[in-house]
């Protein structure tokens, strides 16, 4: 076979197995979809057949004991509209209470209001005097600043004249200044007079709020008793028309028995079904890792080739120095020289990692063994990259299947622990109303969210090993006092 024959196998064996990874993973989200949509509806089938079952139970207790049921269902409603009668009775005489204390808390609250009102009008009157007086103080002030602006210039005479009035305007001033005083000291008696009223009411019309309290409280109790009773009637009466269905279609019940055991045994089958797509999860599952690491080396391949062509081009378009104008060949051949070694040393890298890549898929399961035993502490999931893929685009690839350990835990960062937590609902489908935690998941290749969180939460349950994991993870989170904590 020639040269050019090898390589043309070569390359149709490269885009082979290209064409194989993304099947892969195409593969494994479409069976990941199928075996979450499977599991939900089985749960909602375990549901209903529970349900089914606690009904057969119930029918066959009825049609055994119809009559004693019947009976003492009739004494329940009896012995409840006795109760309801008197606490109905009970609750008249404490509303009638609850409104007397009430009218009793306003007329406190009216004398002392009523006692306090005078004061206050004239504490108000006093303030408005107070302030008029020193409006007028204020006036009288711009007046002698303007008298004593003019004394600049005048003759002796005009100031005698001008020293005249301002003295008589300071004497204004003292005498307005000693009636704002004194008002300020009646305002001061009044309102010493005025809280002396306050406390004098004070302790009346504390414990006049107190009974109206205790009185509401005894109302809402008594009502509240009431509605209780209310229950029971209408469950009795439920109960008693329930009884006299199933007695008058006695055919139901063996119809029932016979759904029940149709459910069950399609329950047996979904089970079968769901461990089958389990098992050929776990089958893509190892594929998938392994193709994601082709894909990869794929990645950083081409990311060699492209440094390699730009480290070329920008040889090529370099401007010459003073040493390549004076010899213009050997300064060529040292730039082609660097340029042929970089894409040699990087063909050789992608050899070994081409090399590396086919042990893996010989022998597939030891790889998936040394992933699933290696812990995924060093994944920064915040920036991505090749760390990311390489740990299945997971923090904690296996917290759904084995139980990680503190020191494993520990020396990831908030946001890993943050995000390793949520992980677990967001592997089954679950939607995030966060917007960091929404848009980080929407990036991974996995993730598929399906499942607002009211409807996630009424079916999911996690199984031992995420919930011990998830509660290790909370109680580091609450020892580094963690601002991903809600």
């Amino acid at each position: 076979m020639g040269k050019s024959e090898e390589t043309v196998e070569a390359q149709k064996r490269f885009f082979g197995k290209l064409a194989d990874s993304f099947t892969y993973l195409r593969n494994e989200r479409r069976a990941k979809k199928e075996h979450r949509s499977n599991a939900k509806a089985l749960a909602a089938e375990k549901d209903q057949l529970q349900k089914d079952e606690e009904t057969y139970k119930d029918n066959l207790h009825i049609l055994a004991n119809h009559d004693a049921i019947v009976t003492d269902q009739r004494m329940k409603i009896q012995k409840a509209q006795g109760k309801r009668e008197q606490l109905q009775s009970e609750l008249a005489v404490l509303e009638a209470a609850a409104m007397a204390a009430a009218a009793t808390l306003q007329r406190t609250k009216s004398e002392r209001d009523k006692e306090i009102e005078p004061h206050q009008e004239r504490y108000d009157d006093i303030s408005e005097k107070i302030s008029d007086i020193e409006d007028d103080i204020r006036s009288l002030e711009s007046d002698k600043r303007n008298l004593e602006s003019e004394r600049h210039g005048a003759s002796d005479s005009q100031l005698r004249s001008l020293d005249a009035r301002i003295d008589a305007i300071d004497e204004r001033i003292k005498d307005k200044e000693e009636r704002v005083g004194d008002l300020k000291d009646q305002l001061h008696d009044i309102d010493d007079y005025m809280r002396e009223i306050e406390d004098k009411h004070a302790g009346g019309i504390a414990t006049a709020t107190a009974a109206a309290t205790a009185a509401s409280a005894k109302v809402a109790d008594t009502a509240k008793r009431i509605s209780d009773e209310t229950k029971k009637i209408k469950n009795a009466r439920a109960r008693i028309e329930r009884c006299g269905y199933v007695v008058s279609h006695p055919e139901e019940t063996p119809e029932l028995k016979q759904k029940i055991d149709r459910d069950s045994a399609t329950i047996v089958e979904h089970e079968c079904e769901l461990a089958a797509l389990e098992e050929q999860l776990s089958t893509l599952g190892a594929g998938s890792k392994l193709a994601k690491r082709f894909l990869l080396v794929c990645a950083g391949a081409l990311l060699v080739a492209i440094v390699a062509i730009c480290l070329v081009l920008s040889g090529a378009l370099m401007p010459s120095t003073t040493s390549s104008a004076t010899h213009p060949s050997r300064s060529s051949q040292q730039a082609a020289s660097q340029a042929s070694s970089k894409p040699s040393a990087n063909s050789s890298e992608r050899t070994d990692q081409k090399t590396s890549d086919s042990e893996d898929t010989a022998n597939p399961a030891a790889s998936h063994e040394a992933d699933a035993d290696s812990a995924p502490v060093d994944v920064d999931t915040s920036s991505g990259g090749a760390d990311a893929s390489s740990s299945d685009e997971y923090v904690l690839p296996a917290s759904d299947s084995e139980y990680y350990t503190r020191d494993q835990l520990e020396g990831l960062s908030d946001w890993e622990l943050y995000v390793a937590r949520n992980e677990v609902f967001a592997r089954y489908g679950r939607q995030f109303k966060n917007e960091d935690l929404a848009d980080y998941f929407s990036s991974q290749p996995w993730y598929n969210g399906e499942y607002s969180p009211e409807d996630f939460d009424d079916w999911f349950s996690p199984n031992e090993y995420e919930k011990a994991n998830t509660d290790l993870i909370m109680e580091i989170e609450h020892e580094r006092n963690s601002p991903y904590l809600n």
